[in-house]
């Protein structure tokens, strides 16, 4: 048998059980070396009834509470400047130092725990913690203009986190299980992005008021084509199973916020809200790579059925007039099935 003990930080700043970075004060931390006699302890007592023992690594990243906590107000910090969606906080953007910070946290918890006599630990990067932060594709686009005779900044985040797709392949067997693959895949989906400005005042210079809209009908639209290397297994008269890999071509069109219509409201003009949006298409290309397995079932000598899941990446970066240059993270992971048609 095996227990695990969740909800333990592994981070000093990042979520813990100490000023400047809890998300509550009941969670267990795991990077203080005060903590290894309690560790042994529980250790000592689950292995009496012949169970070993896992303790499970967190961080809350962007999903930490900051100013949610009067006591205790620090702010969040993220792989980059994208809001939290379940605590509506803007992170501080994570420096190299910072991550450095990290990992040497998660090493030196690791260590405590063994020392303790923990047989495991478990890192939880799912379920919107950190680890699950890094590789998520949203992203933002910050653009410059004037209001009121005072320069200022709005930021534009997009969610494209998953989107459905369309895709469809060819592949040849050259020789024996060495295979020559093209692959192509098409999404076209709708997305929304939260604009969150910094807007001068009209008599006040360097007190800019805050204000957030939402931007609806944009599109994300981008080609993928794969070429792949292949090596088939073929599982009786009926299976087929393949791995693939190769580099992919990537184009890709984005909808970015470029404009922002403002309007005051209030006697003293202590607030302002956004009223429209403007957007603009941007495109852009990058070469990057495809790893993928799939498997196929023919029933028939000709026709079959088919499932695929394959990863493929790129990066692209794409400029707004002048404005700052944005990254765009291209592909991901890909599941999907259909119909194999064997010649």
């Amino acid at each position: 048998a095996l227990v695990g003990v969740e909800a333990t930080s592994a981070s000093r700043h990042l979520s813990g059980a100490q000023p400047g970075g809890a998300t509550s004060g009941w969670r267990l931390t795991a990077y203080e070396r005060r903590t290894i006699p309690a560790y042994a302890r529980l250790a000592e007592a689950v292995h009496a009834h012949e169970c070993g023992i896992f303790v499970q690594l967190s961080t809350g990243g962007v999903n930490d509470v900051g100013r949610a906590w009067t006591d205790n107000w620090h702010p969040v910090r993220g792989p980059s400047r994208v809001p939290s969606p379940i605590m509506n906080e803007t992170p501080v953007a994570l420096q190299r130092s910072d991550i450095e910070e990290l990992t040497g946290d998660y090493g030196q918890s690791a260590a405590n725990l063994h020392e303790a006599g923990i047989d495991g630990v478990e890192i939880h990067a799912a379920h919107g913690y950190l680890g699950m932060q890094f590789i998520s594709d949203a992203f933002m686009n910050t653009v410059a203009f004037s209001e009121h005779g005072e320069s200022s900044t709005f930021e534009a985040h997009y969610d494209v986190t998953w989107h459905h797709s369309m895709d469809g392949g060819i592949a040849v067997r050259m020789w024996k299980g060495l295979a020559l693959g093209l692959a192509g895949s098409h999404v076209a989906e709708p997305v929304t992005a939260r604009v969150d400005a910094e807007v001068p005042h009209p008599f006040f210079y360097g007190f800019p008021r805050l204000a957030s809209g939402v931007r609806a009908g944009l599109t994300r639209r981008e080609i993928g084509l794969h070429v792949q290397g292949q090596y088939w297994w073929f599982v009786g008269e009926t299976f087929l199973l393949r791995a693939s890999w190769g580099p992919t071509v990537f184009i890709a069109r984005q909808d970015l916020v470029s404009e922002i219509d403002t309007r005051e409201t209030g006697i003293d003009f202590d607030r302002v809200l956004l009223t429209n949006h403007r957007a603009r298409t941007v495109t852009a290309g990058s070469l990057g790579f495809n790893l993928g397995f799939d498997g196929s079932w023919f029933p028939t000598e000709r026709l079959g059925l088919g499932f695929r899941v394959r990863y493929s990446r790129g990066t692209a970066t794409v400029m707004l007039g002048n404005q700052s240059p944005t990254p765009l993270e291209l592909g991901g992971t890909q599941i999907a099935g259909g119909l194999r048609i064997a010649l």
